[in-house]
Parts: C-alpha cells; sequence; structure tokens
C-alpha cells in the first residue's frame, strides 16, 4: 500500500517484454509510450516512485455508420504531402464496444469507438 503525493507522466522509448513495441492499427513500431510516476510514501514511512507501463488514456466516441472504414478515409485520403515517418503516432489503438450513455434516459446500449492514445 502507498499513501499517493503527486502522479505525473513522462513519454519514453518502450522496454521490450514490458510496453507495446508494435502498433497494428499502424503496422509500424513504436518510438515512445507513456508511463505514469506515482510519488508517496509507503505507511511505514518509506518513499516511493512507481513506475507504471501499459497503462494508455482512452475516450470514447459514439459510433456512426457514416465513419470512415480506413483510418486511411478519417485523415483526408493523405498525409498532407509530409512524409508519414515524420509524423507522430497519437492513436495507439481502436476498439468497438457497446455500452450505456452516461447521460440521458436510453436504457438500450449503444455502440462506440473506443480511442486508445
Amino acid at each position: 500500500m502507498i499513501q499517493i503525493v503527486s502522479i505525473d507522466y513522462y513519454m519514453a522509448p518502450p522496454i521490450p517484454h514490458i510496453d507495446y513495441c508494435f502498433s497494428s492499427l499502424e503496422g509500424t513500431t513504436v518510438d515512445l509510450v507513456p508511463v505514469i510516476r506515482i510519488f508517496g510514501a509507503t505507511p511505514a514511512g518509506q518513499k516511493a516512485c512507481i513506475h507504471v507501463h501499459r497503462a494508455f488514456p482512452y475516450f470514447y466516441v459514439p459510433y456512426d455508420d457514416s465513419l470512415p472504414s480506413t483510418p486511411q478515409e478519417g485523415n483526408g485520403g493523405g498525409n498532407g504531402g509530409s512524409s508519414a515517418s515524420k509524423q507522430r503516432q497519437v492513436v495507439h489503438a481502436l476498439q468497438l464496444v457497446r455500452g450505456k450513455p452516461f447521460y440521458g434516459y436510453l436504457m438500450d446500449e449503444q455502440l462506440y469507438i473506443k480511442v486508445v492514445l
């Protein structure tokens, strides 16, 4: 157990066998991954810093049949003339999920896209 004093994160090169090193969405290797640091103290008073790997921020987008079916369509069909190798990967994964909306009185499950950054 740790009493949390502060939490932050940093971006670091992936560590093989610990972090995700390949993006199936982009079909390329991953240059940087988020690492969460938790600073605190144990009940005995020892100071601690915990590094948490494989924790990615995410959000949900309501799914609509009119959404693009491929990432390239969502990018307007091109990369604006810049080299794809120079662009930083922002989206790690996309997943189609079902869930109930937080707001309103809809009781039925809806389709959402889980966007993992």
